[in-house]
């Protein structure tokens, strides 16, 4: 899996459903830089799971989750840390190499 995955789960009934999937819409820009796929599933009850790029859980919630605690719990994803890590000491070499001395 080369993606972080979604799944929000519940019956159509269930207005938690929609209710995050709107949630989630509000920020695409936030879902795609954290590589986040938002997948829908009909189940008995309703959950929001959050998988790793590596398919494996990193968190479950029985309740609806707001965009702040979710991006918060990604990016205290270790391979996200790093990656941000990365792209901040990239960012940085830019700037040092764009700099202008005064002569």
């Amino acid at each position: 899996m080369s993606r972080r995955e979604l799944i929000v789960s519940g019956p159509s009934a269930d207005p938690r459903v929609a209710e995050q999937l709107d949630c989630l819409d509000v920020d695409p820009a936030g879902a795609e830089e954290r590589e986040l796929t938002v997948t829908r599933r009909e189940a008995p009850t309703f959950a929001v799971e959050l998988l790793g790029k590596d398919g494996r859980a990193t968190a479950r919630w029985d309740n609806l989750v707001g965009c702040d605690e979710l991006w918060a719990r990604i990016d205290a994803i270790p391979s996200r840390r790093r990656a941000l890590r990365e792209a901040a000491g990239a960012a940085g070499a830019e700037l040092h190499i764009t700099r202008s001395v005064p002569v």
